[in-house]
C-alpha cells in the first residue's frame, strides 16, 4: 500500500466536506496539526491511502467507484454519532438467511481513543447483541464472534488508515490488518442475516443502548460484505484500492446511505462577542489561526498553547483544562505541570512533574526531552545532561502495608551456601573451634519489586528512607557468632529481563528474582573431642545454626544447599570432609578432622647418633610432660602414653647401645654432611662396633615392627 501526503487542493476539499463550524476567523495563517502520544509523541500525516485523502475506489466486478468516508464521533452515547444498516433491509432479496463463509471487510482511522473503541457491532436481538464486535486499542485489533475472540496485535497509530477484514469459515476465524493474519481454529457457527449491523457504537440493545466511553473516534470507509472467502491475493487487491474480480459483494459500501441531519452547536452564541472562536478540524489539522502547534493524544485529550502566551494546557474532549506548563517553546520534555483537576478522582490536585517526548516506552525522557534507554538508569553515569537519569536510584519498592518481622512466605525456602575461610584453634581443654565463615543465603520475596537492575552479579538493595526489607539472622546452638561487618551485604540477583513501565523505569518481580545476602561471620562452637585414640584420632565437629525469631517449622533449607570451600589442611589436623546438613529451622555444619598421627611421617638422618638421640630422647621427655598438661586428665591410659613410653624406652636403648660401642665415631666435613671416618689403629673397635650396631638394628626394627603392628591394630579397633 502506497502512502503520500495529501496536497492542499485535497485538503481543501476536505474541509468543504467535514461538518465543522466556526463563527469568527480572524487570522489568515494555518493552524498545523501535530499528533503526539503524551509519553512518546507520533508525527502523522492525514490522508495517507489510496489515490485520495478521504476518497476510495472500489472495485466491484471491474465497475470502480468512488468510497466517501465517514466521520464517527462520540456524543453521549446518542443516536446520531453512528451509522447504522438493517440487513434485512438493505440485503437484496434474494439473500440467504445466514451465511456460514463469509469475508466482512472495512478501512478505518482512528482520531482519538476511548476506554473501549468498538469499531462495528453487530446485533440480532436484545440477548444477542455482541454477534461480531469489532474493539480498536492502541495496541491491536480485537474481534468477538459471539464468545469466540481473536486478538491481532499491532501498533494502531492514530491519523493513519488501516484495512482490515474478518473472514469467517466453518472451522476458521482469520482476522486480516495491513497484510498480517491472525487465524484461530475453532468451530464457528453461521452467521444470521436478520440484524442491525452499527459502525462507531457497542450495542446493548438492538440499535440502541449505546455509551459514549465504547464509541469510535475516527474514519470509516469501505465497508463491504461477501458471502464467500476471498482469497490471500484478493484481500491485498482489495487493500490497494484496486478491482477485486470476480467477487461480488452482498452489502457495499454505497448500499449505505447517509442521512444529513441538523445538530446544535452549544455555547457559541451564548458567549460576549466580539471573541475569537478556535476550531480544530480533525482530518486535516488546518485553520485559519495564529500560527502555533496542537499536540493531539492517543486518547480524548490534547495540549493547545494558551493565548499564544509560554502557556500550555492539556484539555479533556469537553475542554475541560486538567492542568497547564509553562514552556517558551513546545512543551516537550520534564515540566512541572499544575494540575487544575483530576477527571479520574474529580477532585483539585498540587503540580506534578509530566514528560511529553518522542521517546518510546523502553527509554527514558530526560530534563531537554533526548532519549537514553531505561537499561542506562542509575548506572553511575551521567547520561542526562542535567543528571536526572541518576536520581531517586531506589533499586527496592516495599509496598504498603509491608511488614519487616513477617517472612515472605511461610515456611520461607532458604538457599545456603557455606564457605569456610579460616580454621583458627581447635581448644582441646576447652572443647571448642574457631571458624571464620563466609554465609551466603538467597530467598524470594514476592511482595517486593526491584527496579535498576543491572547484571546478574549482584545489586545492592536500596530501599527509600533506609527502610529494610525482611531477612533472616542467625545463632549458634552452644557457641557464639559474631558479624565482622556491620552492614550487611544485601543484594539481588537478576534472573529475569523485567518489564518496561511507560518510559520511566524497568521493574522485576521479587518472585523470580531472589535476595541475596551475604555475612562474613566468625563463630567459636563448642565440640565433644573424643582424645582416646589421641593422638591418632579423627574428630567429628557439629556446628549448627538456627534462624533466629522464627519457629522451625517455618524455615526450610533446601538439599541443594552445600559448603563450597575449606580449608584442607590445619596445624593439627588435616580436614577430611566439611558439609552441610539442612536440619529443622536451620542447618549444621559437620566437620571431620584427622590428626597427623595417623600419617606417615618420614624419619631424617643424624650426624651423631648419641648425641642425636640423648637430644631426642630429651625433647620427648619435655614433649610427653607439655602433652601431658594440655590433655584432660582421664582415668583411663591413653595410646600417646603408649607411645611416648615406648619412644622414651626405644631411644633409651639405643643410648645404651652406642655406649656398649667401642669409642666414639669422629668424622671428616664433606660439604654440608658429615661423613663417619674411623681413625687409624681402630679395625677391630670398628669390627666390634659395626657387629653391635648390626645386631642391635635387626632386633630394634624387628622391635619396633612388632610395636606398630600391635599399637594400629589397637588404635584401629
Amino acid at each position: 500500500m502506497e502512502k503520500r501526503k495529501a496536497t492542499q487542493q485535497e485538503i481543501n476539499a476536505l474541509a468543504d466536506m467535514t461538518q465543522t463550524t466556526s463563527n469568527r476567523r480572524t487570522s489568515p495563517s494555518s493552524y498545523h496539526l501535530v499528533c503526539l502520544q503524551f509519553l512518546g509523541m507520533m508525527l502523522s500525516q492525514a490522508g495517507e491511502c489510496c489515490s485520495d485523502p478521504e476518497f476510495f475506489t472500489q472495485g466491484v466486478v471491474g465497475v470502480q467507484d468512488r468510497w466517501v468516508v465517514h466521520q464517527l464521533a462520540p456524543h453521549a452515547g446518542d443516536n446520531v454519532t453512528r451509522l447504522a444498516v438493517d440487513l434485512r433491509v438493505a440485503l437484496r432479496p434474494d439473500a440467504p438467511t445466514s451465511i456460514s463463509s463469509f469475508t466482512l471487510c472495512l478501512w478505518f482511522k482512528v482520531i482519538s481513543f476511548r476506554d473501549l473503541s468498538c469499531l462495528l457491532s453487530y446485533a440480532l436481538s436484545a440477548e444477542n447483541d455482541g454477534a461480531i464486535t469489532i474493539f480498536v486499542r492502541p495496541s491491536g485489533v480485537e474481534v468477538f464472534y459471539g464468545k469466540i475472540s481473536v486478538r491481532h496485535e499491532l501498533s494502531v497509530r492514530p491519523l493513519w488508515w488501516f484495512p482490515m477484514c474478518v473472514v469467517v469459515r466453518p472451522r476458521t476465524l482469520a482476522v486480516w490488518v495491513a497484510g498480517e493474519e491472525q487465524l484461530l481454529n475453532r468451530n464457528i457457527p453461521a452467521l444470521p442475516l436478520n440484524g442491525f449491523l452499527v459502525l462507531g457504537q457497542e450495542q446493548d440493545d438492538l440499535d440502541s443502548g449505546f455509551d459514549s466511553n465504547q464509541a469510535f473516534d475516527g474514519h470509516v470507509t469501505g465497508l463491504t460484505l461477501w458471502s464467500h472467502v476471498l482469497t490471500s491475493h484478493q484481500l491485498q487487491v482489495w487493500a490497494a484500492c484496486e478491482a477485486t474480480d470476480g467477487a461480488e459483494a452482498y452489502l457495499t459500501w454505497d448500499n449505505i446511505m447517509n442521512v444529513p441531519v441538523e445538530l446544535r452547536l452549544q455555547g457559541l452564541c451564548d458567549a460576549e462577542s466580539p471573541r475569537n472562536w478556535s476550531f480544530i478540524i480533525t482530518s486535516t489539522g488546518s485553520e485559519d489561526h495564529e500560527s502555533s502547534i496542537y499536540l493531539h493524544g492517543y486518547g480524548d485529550y490534547h495540549i493547545m498553547q494558551n493565548n499564544y502566551s509560554s502557556s500550555w494546557c492539556l484539555s479533556d474532549g469537553r475542554g475541560k483544562s486538567i492542568a497547564c506548563a509553562t514552556s517558551r517553546g513546545l512543551p516537550l520534555g520534564r515540566h512541572l505541570w499544575r494540575v487544575l483537576y483530576n477527571p479520574c478522582k474529580k477532585t483539585f490536585q498540587n503540580s506534578v512533574q509530566l514528560s511529553l517526548s518522542t521517546c518510546t516506552p523502553e527509554y527514558f525522557t530526560c530534563q531537554d526531552s533526548s532519549c537514553i534507554h531505561l537499561s542506562r538508569l542509575c548506572n553511575n553515569v551521567l547520561d542526562c545532561q542535567d543528571g536526572i537519569d541518576e536520581e531517586n536510584c531506589f533499586t527496592c519498592i516495599k509496598p504498603a502495608g509491608y511488614v519487616l518481622a513477617i517472612p515472605p512466605v511461610v515456611p520461607v525456602q532458604l538457599m545456603v551456601t557455606v564457605s569456610v575461610t579460616r580454621i583458627g584453634s581447635t581448644n582441646l581443654l576447652t572443647s571448642t573451634i574457631e571458624l571464620d565463615v563466609t554465609l551466603t543465603v538467597t530467598w524470594t520475596d514476592h511482595r517486593l519489586e526491584f527496579r535498576h537492575l543491572h547484571n546478574s552479579t549482584g545489586t545492592p538493595v536500596i530501599v527509600e528512607d533506609d527502610n529494610k526489607v525482611w531477612m533472616p539472622t542467625f545463632k549458634v546452638e552452644r557457641g557464639s557468632l559474631t558479624q565482622r561487618e556491620k552492614e550487611h551485604g544485601l543484594e539481588i540477583q537478576k534472573k529475569t529481563n523485567g518489564t518496561v513501565v511507560d518510559g520511566a523505569h524497568i521493574t522485576y518481580s521479587g518472585a523470580k528474582n531472589p535476595l541475596m545476602l551475604i555475612m562474613d561471620l566468625d563463630i567459636v562452637s563448642h565440640c565433644h573431642f573424643d582424645l582416646k585414640r589421641y593422638p591418632w584420632d579423627v574428630q567429628e565437629c557439629d556446628v549448627s545454626l538456627q534462624v533466629m525469631k522464627l519457629f522451625k517449622s517455618q524455615v526450610e533449607v533446601l538439599e541443594d544447599s552445600l559448603v563450597r570451600s575449606y580449608p584442607k589442611r590445619l596445624v593439627e589436623y588435616d580436614i577430611r570432609a566439611c558439609e552441610l546438613i539442612p536440619v529443622a529451622g536451620g542447618f549444621v555444619i559437620k566437620l571431620v578432622m584427622e590428626r597427623y598421627g595417623t600419617l606417615f611421617l618420614p624419619v631424617e638422618r643424624f650426624p651423631e647418633r648419641g648425641t642425636m638421640s640423648l637430644t631426642t630422647l630429651l625433647v620427648f621427655i619435655s614433649l610427653y610432660t607439655d602433652v601431658s598438661s594440655s590433655l584432660p586428665n582421664t582415668s583411663y591410659v591413653k595410646y600417646i602414653d603408649v607411645w611416648f613410653v615406648y619412644n622414651i624406652v626405644f631411644l633409651s636403648l639405643i643410648i645404651a647401645t652406642h655406649l656398649l660401642a667401642c669409642g666414639s665415631i669422629h668424622g671428616t666435613e664433606v660439604g654440608p654432611w658429615v661423613a663417619p671416618q674411623a681413625p687409624k689403629g681402630s679395625t677391630d673397635c670398628n669390627r666390634r662396633e659395626n657387629f653391635i650396631l648390626k645386631v642391635t638394628r635387626i632386633a630394634f626394627g624387628v622391635a619396633t615392627f612388632l610395636f606398630l603392628i600391635g599399637y594400629f591394630i589397637a588404635a584401629m579397633h
